[in-house]
Protein backbone atom coordinates (compact mmCIF):
# COMPACT_ATOMS: atom_id res chain seq x y z
CA UNK A 1 0.00 0.00 0.00
CA UNK A 2 2.78 2.30 0.80
CA UNK A 3 4.61 1.80 -2.17
CA UNK A 4 1.25 2.10 -4.49
CA UNK A 5 0.92 5.49 -2.72
CA UNK A 6 4.62 6.42 -3.06
CA UNK A 7 4.41 6.57 -6.81
CA UNK A 8 1.49 8.83 -7.21
CA UNK A 9 2.00 11.47 -4.49
CA UNK A 10 4.16 14.28 -3.86
CA UNK A 11 2.59 17.41 -1.78
CA UNK A 12 3.71 21.52 -1.67
CA UNK A 13 2.19 21.58 1.31
CA UNK A 14 1.34 19.01 4.16
CA UNK A 15 -1.01 20.50 7.29
CA UNK A 16 -1.27 19.14 10.30
CA UNK A 17 -3.86 20.53 12.49
CA UNK A 18 -7.21 20.32 13.84
CA UNK A 19 -10.62 20.60 11.48
CA UNK A 20 -14.19 21.86 12.50
CA UNK A 21 -17.34 23.12 11.02
CA UNK A 22 -18.12 26.53 11.08
CA UNK A 23 -21.65 27.84 11.31
CA UNK A 24 -21.65 31.02 10.02
CA UNK A 25 -24.39 33.25 10.55
CA UNK A 26 -24.81 37.33 9.88
CA UNK A 27 -26.67 39.93 12.28
CA UNK A 28 -27.11 43.52 11.74
CA UNK A 29 -25.91 43.94 15.06
CA UNK A 30 -25.34 41.37 18.23
CA UNK A 31 -28.38 41.20 20.18
CA UNK A 32 -28.91 41.76 23.36
CA UNK A 33 -29.93 38.52 25.84
CA UNK A 34 -33.29 37.34 25.77
CA UNK A 35 -33.72 39.37 22.34
CA UNK A 36 -34.46 37.95 19.03
CA UNK A 37 -32.25 39.18 15.74
CA UNK A 38 -32.71 38.03 11.97
CA UNK A 39 -29.89 36.02 10.86
CA UNK A 40 -29.30 37.78 6.93
CA UNK A 41 -27.39 34.75 6.06
CA UNK A 42 -26.39 31.23 7.29
CA UNK A 43 -23.91 28.73 5.78
CA UNK A 44 -21.79 25.91 7.05
CA UNK A 45 -17.96 25.83 5.80
CA UNK A 46 -15.46 24.01 7.24
CA UNK A 47 -12.80 25.68 9.41
CA UNK A 48 -9.63 26.28 11.51
CA UNK A 49 -6.09 27.86 10.70
CA UNK A 50 -4.21 24.50 8.74
CA UNK A 51 -7.70 23.75 7.17
CA UNK A 52 -8.29 27.52 6.21
CA UNK A 53 -4.50 27.87 4.58
CA UNK A 54 -4.48 24.57 2.92
CA UNK A 55 -7.72 25.57 1.13
CA UNK A 56 -6.00 28.96 -0.02
CA UNK A 57 -3.23 26.81 -0.93
CA UNK A 58 -4.87 24.69 -3.34
CA UNK A 59 -7.03 27.22 -5.03
CA UNK A 60 -3.34 28.90 -5.86
CA UNK A 61 -2.89 25.31 -7.41
CA UNK A 62 -0.69 23.63 -4.90
CA UNK A 63 -0.61 20.09 -4.46
CA UNK A 64 -2.08 19.47 -0.82
CA UNK A 65 -2.66 16.83 2.02
CA UNK A 66 -3.65 16.73 5.43
CA UNK A 67 -3.04 14.84 8.76
CA UNK A 68 -6.05 15.29 11.17
CA UNK A 69 -8.85 13.81 12.59
CA UNK A 70 -13.19 13.88 12.49
CA UNK A 71 -16.09 12.81 13.68
CA UNK A 72 -17.82 9.85 12.38
CA UNK A 73 -20.86 12.15 12.07
CA UNK A 74 -22.91 14.29 9.48
CA UNK A 75 -19.98 17.10 10.42
CA UNK A 76 -17.30 14.31 9.73
CA UNK A 77 -18.55 13.48 5.96
CA UNK A 78 -19.26 17.28 5.53
CA UNK A 79 -15.25 18.04 5.90
CA UNK A 80 -14.17 15.00 4.60
CA UNK A 81 -16.58 15.56 1.22
CA UNK A 82 -15.11 19.59 1.52
CA UNK A 83 -11.20 18.36 1.20
CA UNK A 84 -12.23 16.17 -1.35
CA UNK A 85 -14.01 18.70 -3.77
CA UNK A 86 -11.05 21.11 -2.96
CA UNK A 87 -8.19 18.84 -4.18
CA UNK A 88 -6.87 18.24 -0.56
CA UNK A 89 -5.56 14.73 -0.17
CA UNK A 90 -7.61 12.68 2.61
CA UNK A 91 -5.36 9.50 2.95
CA UNK A 92 -3.84 10.73 6.88
CA UNK A 93 -7.78 12.28 7.81
CA UNK A 94 -8.23 9.52 10.44
CA UNK A 95 -11.98 9.11 11.22
CA UNK A 96 -12.94 8.56 15.27
CA UNK A 97 -15.90 7.61 17.15
CA UNK A 98 -16.08 11.03 19.04
CA UNK A 99 -17.87 13.74 17.41
CA UNK A 100 -16.28 16.43 15.25
CA UNK A 101 -15.67 19.88 15.99
CA UNK A 102 -18.21 22.64 15.44
CA UNK A 103 -18.21 26.24 15.95
CA UNK A 104 -21.56 28.82 15.90
CA UNK A 105 -20.00 32.27 15.15
CA UNK A 106 -21.83 35.02 15.02
CA UNK A 107 -20.95 37.98 13.09
CA UNK A 108 -21.85 41.63 13.47
CA UNK A 109 -22.38 43.23 10.21
CA UNK A 110 -21.90 46.57 10.86
CA UNK A 111 -18.83 46.16 12.99
CA UNK A 112 -17.42 42.93 11.83
CA UNK A 113 -17.68 41.98 15.61
CA UNK A 114 -17.22 38.13 16.10
CA UNK A 115 -19.01 36.45 18.45
CA UNK A 116 -17.53 32.20 18.35
CA UNK A 117 -19.53 29.42 20.34
CA UNK A 118 -17.05 25.98 20.48
CA UNK A 119 -18.47 22.71 20.90
CA UNK A 120 -15.49 20.80 22.54
CA UNK A 121 -14.50 17.40 22.14
CA UNK A 122 -11.84 14.68 22.88
CA UNK A 123 -10.19 14.51 18.89
CA UNK A 124 -6.62 13.94 18.63
CA UNK A 125 -5.31 15.28 15.44
CA UNK A 126 -2.83 12.90 15.75
CA UNK A 127 -3.12 9.47 17.69
CA UNK A 128 0.02 7.69 16.93
CA UNK A 129 3.10 9.04 14.42
CA UNK A 130 3.21 6.24 11.88
CA UNK A 131 5.07 4.94 8.27
CA UNK A 132 2.41 6.50 6.34
CA UNK A 133 2.41 9.90 8.01
CA UNK A 134 6.14 9.93 7.82
CA UNK A 135 5.84 8.95 4.26
CA UNK A 136 3.25 11.46 3.93
CA UNK A 137 5.73 14.41 5.47
CA UNK A 138 9.14 13.59 3.53
CA UNK A 139 7.23 13.74 0.83
CA UNK A 140 6.40 17.35 1.33
CA UNK A 141 7.73 20.83 0.83
CA UNK A 142 6.71 22.87 3.76
CA UNK A 143 4.65 21.22 6.84
CA UNK A 144 1.94 23.65 8.22
CA UNK A 145 0.96 23.74 11.93
CA UNK A 146 -2.12 25.29 14.01
CA UNK A 147 -1.44 26.26 17.60
CA UNK A 148 -2.21 22.78 19.27
CA UNK A 149 1.31 21.39 19.33
CA UNK A 150 1.83 18.05 21.58
CA UNK A 151 4.37 15.27 21.70
CA UNK A 152 3.26 13.31 18.40
CA UNK A 153 3.28 16.13 16.35
CA UNK A 154 6.57 17.44 17.77
CA UNK A 155 7.81 13.97 16.36
CA UNK A 156 6.43 14.81 13.06
CA UNK A 157 7.81 18.07 13.15
CA UNK A 158 11.24 16.46 14.37
CA UNK A 159 10.80 14.18 11.26
CA UNK A 160 10.29 17.42 9.42
CA UNK A 161 12.91 19.15 10.11
CA UNK A 162 14.96 15.86 9.46
CA UNK A 163 14.40 15.60 5.75
CA UNK A 164 14.41 19.23 5.35
CA UNK A 165 11.21 19.96 5.24
CA UNK A 166 10.56 23.64 5.81
CA UNK A 167 7.79 24.13 9.00
CA UNK A 168 5.27 26.69 9.42
CA UNK A 169 3.62 27.73 12.66
CA UNK A 170 1.03 29.36 13.88
CA UNK A 171 0.79 29.74 17.40
CA UNK A 172 -2.65 31.83 17.54
CA UNK A 173 -3.10 33.29 20.83
CA UNK A 174 -1.36 30.84 22.44
CA UNK A 175 1.61 30.87 24.48
CA UNK A 176 3.14 27.24 26.27
CA UNK A 177 6.41 24.85 26.63
CA UNK A 178 5.66 23.90 22.96
CA UNK A 179 4.85 27.39 21.70
CA UNK A 180 8.85 28.45 22.59
CA UNK A 181 9.96 24.90 21.07
CA UNK A 182 8.12 25.86 18.16
CA UNK A 183 9.51 29.39 17.69
CA UNK A 184 12.90 28.08 17.77
CA UNK A 185 11.90 24.94 15.25
CA UNK A 186 10.03 26.34 12.64
CA UNK A 187 11.21 27.99 9.45
CA UNK A 188 8.41 29.98 9.43
CA UNK A 189 6.70 31.45 12.51
CA UNK A 190 3.17 33.68 11.82
CA UNK A 191 1.72 35.50 14.71
CA UNK A 192 -1.02 37.55 15.37
CA UNK A 193 -0.33 41.15 16.92
CA UNK A 194 -2.27 39.96 20.34
CA UNK A 195 0.91 37.16 20.66
CA UNK A 196 3.33 40.11 21.56
CA UNK A 197 1.71 40.37 25.06
CA UNK A 198 3.33 37.33 25.69
CA UNK A 199 6.99 38.63 24.95
CA UNK A 200 8.66 41.54 27.01
CA UNK A 201 8.19 44.00 23.99
CA UNK A 202 4.43 44.18 24.47
CA UNK A 203 3.71 47.52 23.70
CA UNK A 204 6.19 47.41 20.21
CA UNK A 205 5.63 45.45 17.37
CA UNK A 206 8.80 46.31 15.95
CA UNK A 207 10.86 45.19 19.17
CA UNK A 208 8.48 42.41 19.93
CA UNK A 209 9.06 41.00 15.85
CA UNK A 210 13.05 41.41 16.57
CA UNK A 211 12.86 39.30 20.36
CA UNK A 212 10.78 36.81 18.29
CA UNK A 213 13.86 37.11 15.41
CA UNK A 214 16.35 36.31 18.21
CA UNK A 215 14.61 33.02 19.24
CA UNK A 216 13.73 31.95 15.72
CA UNK A 217 16.90 33.19 13.35
CA UNK A 218 14.72 32.37 10.09
CA UNK A 219 11.82 34.48 8.92
CA UNK A 220 9.38 35.72 11.81
CA UNK A 221 6.11 37.88 10.54
CA UNK A 222 3.00 39.81 13.00
CA UNK A 223 0.26 40.59 11.48
CA UNK A 224 -1.35 43.45 12.34
CA UNK A 225 -5.22 43.48 11.39
CA UNK A 226 -6.18 46.64 10.23
CA UNK A 227 -2.92 47.65 9.73
CA UNK A 228 -1.23 45.00 7.29
CA UNK A 229 1.53 43.13 8.06
CA UNK A 230 5.47 43.03 8.71
CA UNK A 231 8.35 40.61 8.67
CA UNK A 232 11.80 39.96 9.37
CA UNK A 233 14.48 37.28 7.99
CA UNK A 234 17.35 39.26 9.74
CA UNK A 235 18.58 41.37 7.11
CA UNK A 236 15.55 43.91 7.30
CA UNK A 237 12.18 44.87 8.68
CA UNK A 238 9.50 44.72 6.13
CA UNK A 239 6.16 46.64 6.59
CA UNK A 240 3.16 46.79 4.60
CA UNK A 241 0.22 48.27 5.15
CA UNK A 242 -3.71 46.40 4.33
CA UNK A 243 -5.35 46.62 1.21
CA UNK A 244 -8.53 48.07 1.48
CA UNK A 245 -9.96 47.76 -1.93
CA UNK A 246 -13.01 45.46 -0.80
CA UNK A 247 -15.99 45.61 0.40
CA UNK A 248 -15.85 43.62 4.19
CA UNK A 249 -18.23 40.57 4.76
CA UNK A 250 -16.44 38.68 6.38
CA UNK A 251 -12.99 38.90 8.39
CA UNK A 252 -13.66 35.44 10.51
CA UNK A 253 -10.39 33.31 8.89
CA UNK A 254 -8.46 35.65 7.43
CA UNK A 255 -5.49 35.50 9.64
CA UNK A 256 -5.69 31.50 8.19
CA UNK A 257 -5.74 32.84 4.89
CA UNK A 258 -3.35 35.00 5.29
CA UNK A 259 -1.15 32.25 6.79
CA UNK A 260 -1.62 29.94 3.59
CA UNK A 261 -0.97 33.08 0.78
CA UNK A 262 2.13 33.65 2.55
CA UNK A 263 2.98 30.41 2.84
CA UNK A 264 2.51 29.75 -1.39
CA UNK A 265 5.23 32.58 -1.20
CA UNK A 266 7.71 30.50 0.40
CA UNK A 267 6.97 28.14 -2.08
CA UNK A 268 8.04 30.60 -4.71
CA UNK A 269 11.04 31.81 -3.59
CA UNK A 270 9.97 35.56 -3.40
CA UNK A 271 11.81 38.17 -1.52
CA UNK A 272 9.85 39.16 1.59
CA UNK A 273 8.18 42.13 0.55
CA UNK A 274 6.54 40.33 -2.11
CA UNK A 275 5.27 37.82 0.67
CA UNK A 276 3.81 40.14 2.69
CA UNK A 277 2.28 42.13 -0.35
CA UNK A 278 0.86 39.00 -1.74
CA UNK A 279 -0.47 37.35 1.60
CA UNK A 280 -2.15 40.70 2.31
CA UNK A 281 -4.38 40.69 -1.00
CA UNK A 282 -5.06 37.33 -0.68
CA UNK A 283 -6.63 38.09 2.73
CA UNK A 284 -8.71 41.14 1.80
CA UNK A 285 -10.10 39.09 -0.68
CA UNK A 286 -11.24 36.68 1.45
CA UNK A 287 -12.85 39.44 3.49
CA UNK A 288 -15.44 40.34 0.61
CA UNK A 289 -16.58 36.91 0.66
CA UNK A 290 -19.07 34.60 3.29
CA UNK A 291 -16.51 31.84 4.94
CA UNK A 292 -14.30 29.96 2.79
CA UNK A 293 -16.23 29.87 -0.79
CA UNK A 294 -12.79 30.12 -2.77
CA UNK A 295 -14.38 29.53 -5.74
CA UNK A 296 -16.40 32.58 -6.00
CA UNK A 297 -12.48 34.36 -6.02
CA UNK A 298 -10.73 32.28 -8.50
CA UNK A 299 -7.60 32.97 -6.87
CA UNK A 300 -5.19 31.42 -9.51
CA UNK A 301 -5.55 34.81 -11.70
CA UNK A 302 -3.66 36.91 -8.48
CA UNK A 303 -0.63 34.60 -8.82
Amino acid sequence: MLLKFSLIIMFDVTGLGNCCVDLIGIVNQLPKENTKKDITSFKQFVGSPVVNALLTLSHLGCKTSIISSVGNDHYGQFIKQTFIKNNINIQNLREDSSESSVHFVVIAKKTQSRTIFKKKNHLKVLAEFSPFHKFTIQNSKILVLDRNVDNEQIKAINWAKKHKVKVAYDPSDKYNSFTLKMIQLADIFIAPLGFINHLKNKSNPEHALKELWMLNKKIVVLTLGPKGSMATDGKSIVYEPRINQVRVVDTNGAGDVYYGAFVYGVLKNWNLKKKLTFANKIAALKCSILGNDFKKLNLKKYR
